[in-house]
């Protein structure tokens, strides 16, 4: 390493960052490989989920999505539509006879 004449700092060769980043490669290699199986699996199972939440949907499974969550809000107020309306029949039926 050269050493530069007016900061007094180590001036790094090309080589040498292409050593380092070598040597940081190995070294992530090597925690991974030291990882237990289960914990390496949970991380590959993170990587793959993330890779499926950056894909881009098509128009098709857009509207699809749209219409189940529509779908599923019609049933949860058709739900309490219905509940109200048997409230409502208890109380004039059953309650105030």
């Amino acid at each position: 390493m050269q050493t530069n004449k007016r900061s007094g700092f180590n001036i790094f060769h090309a080589q040498d960052r292409y050593v380092d980043e070598i040597l940081a490669a190995q070294e992530r290699q090597l925690e991974d490989l030291q990882k237990d199986p289960e914990t390496r699996a949970q991380e590959e199972l993170m990587e793959k989920r993330k890779e499926m939440l950056n894909q881009e949907l098509s128009a098709g499974e857009r509207w699809s999505m749209v219409g189940g969550a529509v779908a599923a809000g019609l049933v949860v107020a058709g739900i309490f539509v219905l509940v109200f309306f048997l409230f409502l029949l208890f109380c004039t039926k059953v309650l105030f006879v």
